[in-house]
């Protein structure tokens, strides 16, 4: 599925990263990826994973739930999902409202080489 996203944000607080996509208008609605910051890594914190992601409604949240991330531009990237959400399926193609900038690119880096 292709969605444009209206806005993005990255926050950092207490050694945990939250990256958000506002994609209203969608099917999706939004897109919240939470996961620990480099050097903060701890089993207990995600339930034995290494992050967290949640669409359209808490009830499609996992730990543990990405199967893939691929950065394709500077304002585009997949998020593959290892499950199906109802009218979303199991990827996301993003198209952000702005390039990612680089603290954000760095936190998708991350993430991508660990799942």
């Amino acid at each position: 599925m292709d969605v444009k996203s209206i806005t993005e944000a990255i926050s950092v607080e207490d050694g945990v990263v939250q990256i958000a996509f506002d994609l209203s208008g969608s099917d999706v609605g939004y897109l919240i990826i939470t996961m620990p910051e480099a050097g903060h890594e701890t089993d207990d914190d995600f339930f034995g994973h290494n992050h967290y992601v949640e669409l359209k409604d808490q009830l499609f949240g996992r730990y543990g739930g990405l199967s893939g991330l691929d950065l394709h531009a500077d304002d585009k990237l997949e998020i593959r999902l290892n499950y199906g959400v109802p009218e979303v399926g199991n990827s996301i193609l993003i198209f952000t409202s702005t390039s990612i900038d680089a603290p954000m690119r760095t936190c998708l880096q991350q993430l991508k080489e660990v799942i």
